[in-house]
């Protein structure tokens, strides 16, 4: 058989080894990943090839619940078949788009046929020279505060000047996995808002936390919970790799 081969670029550097599959790890909601292959050929005659991918997808011209074998809507194959000549070689670039929660498992074949074309029984006759699992998965993040939090945000508008007040609330993380949370309190209230929460805490999937928040003026002030420049922003990121989580949640109302 004519000598054809994939490698994948994995750590910067080229491998044949596909043993763990070609595999694209978790990826954050509207998240995209580009991995590499390389098509290699060191044989006398020109060959054509395609990659075949093995996944259950739907088959909408068979009716309603069909399927048939191709690659899922999530992957962008560029490109997918084409031609070798001689001692000749391709790049293949294979996009993941997290466009919605999936896990995604399928094995690809590489195949290769003569450019001849169809034998003399009309049949083009492809052989199977390499095949690998090829692994994704898209998550979403759910992370809120608590309804009353959110409904009426924290109140500390009867505080005296001089004198120190505190309220908690609860964040969940409804999601698989951890993530982590950075407050910021606004401009007009950062002055008098200290927070009780480590930063580099991970909060896991299906975990609360509670969270303390200290108030203390020693001047008269008066900051509406509407303020633009109040409240305290909520940013989270999924925990691993730091990706920030977008939409953004609103801003948790204050009023001093």
């Amino acid at each position: 058989l004519p000598k054809v081969m994939l490698q994948q670029y994995v750590d910067g550097e080229w491998t044949r080894e596909f043993a763990a599959g070609f595999d694209f790890g978790k990826l954050l909601l509207r998240q995209r990943l580009e991995k590499r292959m390389r098509l290699l050929s060191d044989c006398a005659i020109p060959v054509k090839w395609r990659l075949v991918a093995e996944a259950d997808i739907p088959d909408p011209e068979a009716g309603e619940g069909a399927t048939k074998k191709g690659w899922p809507e999530q992957f962008l194959v560029e490109p997918s078949s084409g031609e070798l000549k001689l001692a000749d070689e391709r790049m293949i670039y294979v996009t993941f788009d997290a466009s919605e929660v999936c896990t995604l498992s399928f094995n690809v074949k590489l195949e290769i046929a003569d450019t001849e074309g169809p034998r003399s029984d009309g049949e083009e006759r492809w052989i199977t020279v390499q095949e690998f699992p090829v692994k994704a998965e898209a998550f979403r993040v759910d992370v809120e505060y608590d309804e009353e939090t959110k409904q009426n945000g924290l109140d500390f508008s009867r505080l005296l000047v001089g004198k120190e007040e505190e309220a908690k609330f609860t964040v969940t993380n409804s999601g698989a996995y951890a993530v982590r949370l950075k407050l910021k309190p606004g401009r007009k209230v950062q002055e008098f808002l200290s927070i009780d929460f480590d930063e580099s805490q991970e909060i896991g999937g299906g975990q609360k936390v509670e969270i303390t928040v200290h108030c203390k003026s020693n001047r008269d002030v008066d900051v509406d919970g509407t303020d633009s420049g109040g409240g305290i922003g909520f940013f989270f990121y999924e925990a691993t790799d730091m990706v920030p989580v977008r939409p953004l949640l609103p801003k948790i109302k204050v009023s001093v």
